[in-house]
C-alpha cells in the first residue's frame, strides 16, 4: 500500500511542476496531495479527460484512506488484498494515462 501511495504523490507532484513550471524538487509538492490532483489533467490528452476526472475522483478517496491506515487512524490494520488490487488498478490506469508508466 506504501508502494501505491509513493506512486500517486510522485506522479502528482511531477504534474505540478509540469504544469505550473515550477522549479525546486518533488519533495515540496507532496503534501496537500488530494488539492493537487487535478493537475494530473494537464498530463492527460483531452480525450482522456473523462476517464482521468474519474480516476482522479477515485484515487482522492485511495489517497485518504490509505492514510488513515497508515497512520493508524483506522481499525483496519490488514487491508483485503482484492482493495490493494483495485488500488493498483487506478494508480496503474493513471500513470498510463499521464504518460508516467512505472518502471
Amino acid at each position: 500500500m506504501l508502494d501505491l501511495r509513493i506512486r500517486l504523490e510522485t506522479m502528482v507532484a511531477d504534474a505540478v511542476i509540469e504544469a505550473c513550471r515550477a522549479e525546486g524538487s518533488r519533495d515540496q509538492y507532496q503534501n496537500r496531495l488530494k488539492r493537487r490532483l487535478p493537475f494530473l489533467l494537464c498530463s492527460i490528452p483531452p480525450e482522456g479527460h473523462d476517464e482521468g476526472h474519474a480516476l482522479i475522483v477515485l484515487a482522492r478517496h485511495i489517497y485518504a484512506k490509505s492514510s488513515d491506515v497508515l497512520h493508524g487512524r483506522s481499525e483496519a490494520l490488514d487491508v483485503p488484498e482484492v482493495l490493494i488490487l483495485e488500488w493498483r488498478q487506478v494508480i496503474e490506469r493513471l500513470e498510463v494515462l499521464t504518460g508516467r508508466v512505472a518502471a
